[in-house]
This record gives C-alpha cells, structure tokens and sequence, in this order.
C-alpha cells in the first residue's frame, strides 16, 4: 500500500493546466511528479512548451518541480514509482478551476 502524500500546490496547479490543454492526454500525479501519457507524439512541442521532458524508459513525459532534485540517474519501473508514492489521475477540468 502506497504512502499517502499532500499533493503539493504547485504540481496540482500544474497537473489541471496540462489537462486543461491537452485534455486527450492522461495526467497523473505521482508524488510531487507529474507523468502524461497517451498519445503524446502531436501535442510533443506544447509538452515541451509545458517545461515536461521525455522519459525513454517509461515512455512517458513528466515534469518536477523547479529545484527537486534527485540523486543519479533511477530507472526504476513506473510501477514501481506508483506503488511507493501512490497515483492521482487528473480528471477533466474546467477554465475556472484554473487560477487566473
């Protein structure tokens, strides 16, 4: 069973406006890391507009927060991720859940 973790404001805020944008794609939000998946290849220059980077070995894009670091290089399996930090899926959001 996963820790529960506080889902931080600023992955949150950043969680809805991908979605918002993107709303096709799945947005997740593993402990203060956003994953996205789906068909990602069309919307791949908005992601990177977005400040998310690809990761090849789980064939997802994510985005960290400014500053969380994290030592080395881990290439542990999503699954892996999800089990230790739980998952929270994104659902469809509207404009004025955004903040303005």
């Amino acid at each position: 069973m996963p820790t529960q973790y506080a889902v931080d404001e600023t992955t949150a805020l950043k969680a809805k406006e991908i979605k918002f944008q993107l709303p096709a794609l799945t947005v997740d939000i593993v402990g203060k890391w956003i994953w996205v998946s789906g068909a990602t290849y069309p919307s791949r220059n908005a992601l990177v507009s977005m400040g998310l980077r690809y990761s090849k070995d789980k064939i997802k894009w994510y985005w960290k927060p400014l500053g969380h670091n994290f030592r080395g290089r881990h290439t542990s399996p999503y699954s892996v991720i999800t089990a230790k930090y739980g998952e929270l899926r994104v659902d469809n959001i509207r404009r004025q859940e955004l903040p303005a």
